[in-house]
């Protein structure tokens, strides 16, 4: 919570969890987020969609960045859909 409200919003938030793939297909990420409800409302649900066998550590918090900027690491980069 603290680091949402840090970032200012909207928040992207991402379930953190060892041994879980891709995040998205299990609904583990939240896109966003307006407010500090909307943040804790998230949380249990990515945490809740972590499959049975693997332990949620907890979640990320990234701040939302506006649509058509891309996000690179390393030689990948991706765009957010519709950019």
């Amino acid at each position: 919570m603290a680091a949402a409200e840090r970032f200012g919003y909207p928040v992207v938030l991402k379930v953190a969890a060892e041994g879980l793939g891709h995040k998205s297909d299990i609904g583990g990420v939240k896109l966003g987020l307006a407010d500090g409800h909307e943040v804790r409302k998230a949380y249990r649900e990515v945490v809740a969609a972590v499959p049975e066998g693997i332990e949620a550590s907890g979640a990320l918090v990234q701040p939302q960045r506006p649509k058509g900027v891309w996000n690179c690491w390393s030689a990948w980069c991706a765009t957010p859909a519709g950019a």
